[in-house]
């Protein structure tokens, strides 16, 4: 479920994912995040801290391998 308001200024979105089945990986399996939909959310200030994190290889998918992280 999600829902979007405006309070004042502030654009707040809530989403709810409930009983969602984890991904189950297989070998050489394409990252899902490649094909499927995204819902990105933050607590950082801005675009570029996110990519900080992305490129200095601190950031790892949720969906990739065991192995990996």
């Amino acid at each position: 479920m999600v829902s979007d308001k405006i309070q004042g200024d502030r654009r707040i979105i809530t989403a709810v994912i409930a009983n969602q089945p984890a991904c189950q990986s297989e070998n050489d399996m394409v990252d899902p995040t490649d094909v499927d939909s995204v819902f990105v959310f933050s607590n950082l200030d801005n675009w570029e801290e996110l990519g900080k994190i992305v490129w200095q290889g601190k950031w790892v998918s949720p969906y990739a391998p065991a192995s990996w992280k």
